[in-house]
C-alpha cells in the first residue's frame, strides 16, 4: 500500500471496528453477489435457483436479503450448486479485505459456470478431445469428503485432520458446538 487509505485508518483505530467490517462484509456481500449473479442470469428467477439449489424459493430469499445475515456455509454451497460455480471461503489478512471491498461492483462478481468455463477451455483448444477424456475417466460419484479430496488429490493425500475435540460423534461427525466454546458472538 502507498498510501493509507481511510478504510485502513478505521481498521487501524479499533479492534471492534474491524470485526464488525468483516461481519457486514460477509452477511452483506454474499447476498451481493448472489444477487448480482441471479440478474446477470437470463430468465433466472429465485425459484429457478431454488430448484437448481435443492433449496426452497424462502431460503434463496433470505439468503439473497442483506439484512438476513444469517446464511449457513451448507446454504451457501448449495447455493453455489445451483449456479455451478465454487464458494472459496477463507481467512485473510486485512490488506486483502481492503483491496477486495474497494474493487466491488456488481461487474466484479460475474462467475461463469463450469460449463461456460469447459465451453471457453475447448474453444481455445480447439477440441473437445480432453473434455470427452475427463469424462470417460470420471469414477463413480463420490459418497463423502475424503472420497472427494482423493479423487482431486489423485496422489494418495488424505484430508487434512480436524482435531479430536471438534468432531461431534453425536450429531454424525459434524463441528461439535464444545470444539467453539471459547468462542463468543
Amino acid at each position: 500500500m502507498n498510501t493509507i487509505s481511510n478504510l485502513w485508518r478505521k481498521f487501524a483505530k479499533s479492534k471492534r471496528y474491524r470485526e464488525e467490517f468483516v461481519a457486514a462484509q460477509v452477511k452483506r456481500g454474499i447476498p451481493f453477489q448472489a444477487r448480482a449473479m441471479l440478474k446477470s442470469r437470463e430468465g433466472w428467477t429465485q425459484q429457478t435457483l431454488a430448484e437448481r439449489s435443492g433449496l426452497t424459493q424462502g431460503v434463496i430469499s433470505r439468503a439473497l436479503n442483506p439484512k438476513y445475515g444469517n446464511l449457513t456455509l451448507n446454504t451457501i454451497i448449495r447455493i453455489a450448486a445451483g449456479f455451478d460455480v465454487a464458494f472459496i471461503g477463507k481467512f485473510v489478512p486485512f490488506s486483502e479485505l481492503e483491496k477486495w471491498f474497494e474493487s466491488m461492483d456488481e461487474e466484479c462478481v460475474q462467475v461463469p459456470t463450469f460449463e461456460e468455463e469447459e465451453t471457453e477451455a475447448i474453444a481455445e483448444l480447439g477440441s473437445t478431445a480432453l473434455r470427452d477424456q475427463a469424462r470417460a475417466s470420471e469414477p463413480a460419484s463420490p459418497s463423502s469428503a475424503d472420497e472427494v479430496w482423493k479423487a482431486a488429490k489423485g496422489d494418495g493425500q488424505q484430508l487434512p485432520t480436524i482435531p479430536a475435540a471438534m468432531i461431534g460423534a453425536q450429531n454424525g461427525g459434524g463441528l461439535s458446538h464444545a470444539a467453539f466454546s471459547g468462542y463468543s458472538s
